[in-house]
């Protein structure tokens, strides 16, 4: 199966590590595509990111 995931599915991700969204994106029998801009949107709200995983 092929998936386009966007910022939001992986800044989700790194905050709750467990649920859906973590065992869709770890399935290896699922590519993921995401566009370019993922990585600068994720980077722009890292320090959100970090506070916000600690809480979970």
């Amino acid at each position: 199966m092929k998936l386009v995931i966007d910022a939001n599915i992986i800044i989700s991700a790194l905050i709750a590590t467990e649920g859906k969204t973590i065992e869709l994106i770890y399935n290896d029998s699922i590519k993921l595509f995401a566009p370019e801009y993922l990585f600068e949107e994720t980077k722009k709200h890292e320090g959100e990111i970090a506070i916000k995983a600690r809480k979970n």
